[in-house]
C-alpha cells in the first residue's frame, strides 16, 4: 500500500488510522528527516499519550506507561544486536505498542509479525509504504 502525505495533517491522519488498527509493532524505515518521529508523535497522541514525544536518539528508548504501554525506540546509534541485549530489547517488545526507528540493526531480533512502514521523499510529498495486508482502511 502507498499513502502520499502532502502535509502534517495528512501524516496525522495516517498515524491515527494505524493507531486505531493497533498494530503491536511498527518498524519505521526512512532517511533522516523523513518524518519517522513526527509519525510516532501523532501515533502516540492517538493512543491518548499526553507527554511530549520526542526522538530517543540519545536515550535509545522512551517508555510511556499510561494510558497504554507505548515504547518508542531509535536504534540509529546502536552498532549491533549484542548492544540490544544489554538494553533489554526483548522486554520492550512486550509493550502494547512499539514503534522502532532504524530497525535494520535489530536483524533477527525483530518479530516476524511487525509492520514495516517505509517513508521516503517524492518532491514535496512524503510517501508511506507498507504491505497491503496491513491496510489501515484509509
Amino acid at each position: 500500500m502507498e499513502y502520499r502525505s502532502r502535509s502534517l495533517e495528512d501524516t496525522k491522519q495516517l498515524a491515527q488510522a494505524m493507531a486505531k488498527k493497533r498494530p503491536p509493532i511498527i518498524l519505521l524505515e526512512g532517511d533522516l528527516g523523513a518524518g519517522k518521529t513526527t509519525f510516532t508523535r501523532f501515533f502516540a497522541e492517538s493512543l491518548g499519550i499526553t507527554e511530549p514525544v520526542t526522538s530517543p536518539t540519545f536515550s535509545i528508548v522512551k517508555h510511556y506507561p499510561e494510558p497504554v504501554s507505548f515504547v518508542h525506540m531509535d536504534l540509529y546509534r546502536i552498532e549491533d544486536e549484542e548492544e540490544l541485549y544489554h538494553i533489554g530489547f526483548d522486554d520492550y517488545l512486550d509493550a502494547d505498542h512499539v514503534l522502532i526507528e532504524w530497525p535494520e540493526v535489530a536483524g533477527d531480533l525483530l518479530p516476524e509479525n511487525a509492520l514495516r512502514l517505509s517513508i521516503r521523499f517524492d518532491g514535496d510529498e512524503r510517501v508511506f509504504e507498507w504491505e497491503e495486508a496491513d491496510d489501515p482502511g484509509l
